[in-house]
């Protein structure tokens, strides 16, 4: 039995592309110590200088499978970005919301400080008054005792 292969159809074969040299050259291939074919470090590539890689090895291998991979690695690249600017959008608005919130809340204790220090002032006040008034009062007592016994024995 023997295995049936179908022939691939290379649908992008008539592309032109920058990355290709107009003379043939060997084939592709990322060396073995992660550098890429402009001897970059893979490691130390973006995201955007690896999805071109991808790219150029796509385009100069001629190979569906590669080209379709690198457009769904970008696609999903940009979902995530796109979320992640969401996330951060929405953040920024708590943030905000929240230092709002602060600013009022500030604002409220600020008030209640005042109103409790003026409510101190104005009691103070008040004790020093009928502290000065309290001799008045017990002298005013020791006269309306002094009457009441006075009238109580007339």
């Amino acid at each position: 039995m023997t295995p049936s292969f179908k022939p691939r159809n290379n649908r992008y074969k008539h592309i032109r592309s920058r990355y290709l040299p107009l003379n043939k050259t060997p084939t592709y291939q990322i060396n073995s110590d992660n550098t890429s074919s402009d001897g970059k470090n893979l490691k130390e590539m973006s995201i955007k200088e690896l999805c071109d890689e991808i790219y150029r090895v796509a385009i100069k291998k001629r190979e569906d499978v590669i080209f379709d991979l690198h457009k769904e690695i970008c696609t999903k690249y940009e979902d995530i970005l796109k979320d992640n600017y969401k996330t951060i959008t929405d953040l920024q608005e708590q943030t905000k919301s929240m230092e709002d919130k602060i600013k009022n809340d500030k604002h409220i204790i600020d008030d209640l400080v005042e109103d409790s220090e003026n409510q101190i002032t104005e009691l103070e006040n008040k004790l020093k008054t009928s502290i000065k008034q309290y001799p008045n009062y017990i002298r005013q007592m020791i006269l309306l005792i002094s009457k009441t016994i006075y009238l109580q024995n007339a």
